[in-house]
């Protein structure tokens, strides 16, 4: 192994005595750097490749071409003797990687992110430390997960092991309860509800209390879901329900199948009003939905407190930023392969 004008220095700042023996073992030898590094003892060594590794772990993720740095080189060196010349009962180089917190949830309910605290050893001694963050995101409802990135002037000089992040434990099941919202139903049959009270409501002459009954078979919502949506609509002061002061046999088939028993109540609800839609059910998808979410949110604490009064609007806006920029890149790579094309056809 070739020595560098810096490896010899660490070692003279190292060495303490008199240096006619290591020049002539230096002098005739086939291995310089084992000759140098055999006049000092191996907790010098490792204290040596301790420094060094400060010195890598500084630098991040610079480009490749810092792989020439001389803590690159150092490192590389000393590595290469220890490895040579440990004990058959050496523990040698360990990442000790432990998961710092839980994983956290980023901008999407899908996407999520966890950090490790990462210790890599020599034979016990702690060479140095770092932090590697790994992303996961549920992409068409399977669980997709990025590996961690190491430091760039750690890559190829010692074995990394793959870190990644593990599935968030129950977070699956909780995605598809935000999708159905409270009520075991879709966005879409929240906007068939909407869709059937305004065509019911221009029916009868702009009236807006509606058959239960009628709402139901308008928008295709089997009645015990729709009773469980109005119900809890009606718990977040969005729609009224109203009873009848009719007899219940001069009830039609429609109001009396649409019946619904409020709590508290001896009289069953038979009409709706709508007074608040949804607003992720009663928008469009896509830009109108970030335009609704921005009127709204215009500051951090906006946005908390409509994450609890309104969590459908926050993951639908969410989920459009996310489809928008997924379109823009497919777009982009649409352009570049159309561009590659072009140039092939005039070679």
């Amino acid at each position: 192994m070739k020595l560098t004008k810096e490896f010899v220095e660490g070692f003279l700042e190292r060495y303490d005595g008199d240096l006619s023996g290591p020049i002539l073992d230096i002098a005739g030898s086939a291995d310089p750097v084992g000759s140098l590094l055999e006049y000092l003892n191996r907790k010098d060594i490792i204290e040596w490749l301790q420094y060094e590794f400060d010195g890598l772990l500084m630098h991040g993720f610079q480009p490749a071409q810092d792989l020439e740095l001389p803590e690159r080189k150092n490192s590389e060196l000393l590595l290469a003797f220890l490895e040579a010349t440990k004990a058959e009962n050496s523990r040698g180089l360990e990442c000790d990687i432990k998961p710092a917190g839980d994983p956290e949830e980023l901008y999407t309910p899908e996407k999520y992110i966890q950090e490790y605290d990462v210790s890599i050893r020599y034979e016990g001694t702690e060479l140095g430390s770092c932090t590697l963050e790994s992303e996961g995101a549920y992409i068409s409802g399977k669980w997709v997960a990025e590996s961690a990135q190491w430091a760039t002037l750690l890559q190829g000089l010692i074995p990394l092991p793959t870190v990644a992040i593990v599935e968030p434990e129950g977070q699956r099941q909780e995605i598809d309860r935000i999708e159905k919202l409270e009520t075991g139903l879709k966005l879409a049959d929240v906007a068939a509800i909407y869709a059937a009270y305004d065509q019911l409501k221009a029916r009868q002459g702009n009236l807006s209390a509606v058959s239960i009954g009628e709402l139901s078979k308008e928008s295709d919502v089997p009645v015990p879901r729709l009773q469980q949506f109005l119900l809890s609509e009606a718990r977040q002061d969005r729609v009224d329900l109203h009873a009848t002061s009719l007899l219940w046999h001069s009830l039609n088939p429609d109001d009396r199948a649409g019946a619904t028993h409020l709590p508290g109540r001896s009289e069953p609800a038979i009409t709706v009003t709508i007074r608040q839609k949804l607003v992720t059910a009663a928008l469009p998808a896509g830009l109108d939905v970030i335009k609704a979410y921005d009127e709204i949110v215009d500051r951090p604490e906006a946005r908390k407190q409509l994450e609890q009064t309104n969590p459908a609007l926050v993951v639908a806006r969410d989920r459009a930023i996310t489809e928008l920029g997924r379109e823009k890149l497919n777009q982009e790579l649409a352009q570049k392969q159309t561009l590659q094309q072009t140039r092939a056809t005039r070679r």
